[in-house]
């Protein structure tokens, strides 16, 4: 399989627009998933998401990428890097509505009408927490919780040592767990 990733990577980079087509294909869902956690707008995400193809594709035709077997987390990365740009240039700094970031839809259920507005109640508060997070604390935390990437794998992808990440890692989740306390304890 990694050798035919790679073919295809190889054609991209020489132009093949049915190869950048395959790539966009295999790649688009996690790309928007992470684009729609940062910003919690669909139409900002498929922006980002165009943004990070652009970038990716025009970047692998003037030879940035040295291993074509890096290709994924290559791309992810500058998805994450667009992700950023975007706040930064809106200055938005919110986390995604939960009901765009691909969770059960819990009114569904069949649950009582209490409990969906209790949980509600908590995924917002869950939410204006993680939002409150620096950026980098939000990706590495989103990284780690949502998309259940491994500390190696997130140092590799945005290229720092292991142990940055878990001082980030520890840093958000303390800053969640102060944001939370209060509304843990009324419970």
């Amino acid at each position: 399989m990694e050798d035919k990733i790679d073919r295809i990577v190889d054609l991209a980079k020489a132009g093949n627009n049915n190869a950048m087509r395959t790539l966009y294909d295999m790649n688009r869902e996690k790309i928007m998933n992470l684009a729609l956690k940062y910003t919690g707008n669909r139409e900002d995400a498929e922006e980002i998401l165009h943004d990070t193809f652009i970038t990716a594709f025009s970047a692998l035709q003037r030879n940035k990428l040295k291993d074509l077997r890096k290709f994924h987390s290559w791309l992810y990365r500058i998805g994450m890097n667009t992700s950023i740009d975007f706040l930064r240039r809106e200055k938005k700094h919110r986390y995604t509505d939960m009901e765009e970031s691909n969770l059960p839809d819990k009114s569904s259920s069949g649950a009582d009408p209490e409990d969906e507005l209790i949980d509600n109640e908590k995924d917002t508060r869950i939410s204006k927490a993680i939002s409150a997070l620096s950026p980098r604390q939000r990706m590495i935390f989103t990284l780690k919780h949502h998309q259940q990437m491994k500390i190696r794998e997130i140092a590799a992808t945005l290229k720092c040592s292991e142990g940055n990440v878990k001082t980030q890692l520890f840093r958000a989740i303390r800053s969640l767990r102060n944001e939370l306390k209060p509304s843990l304890v009324e419970e």
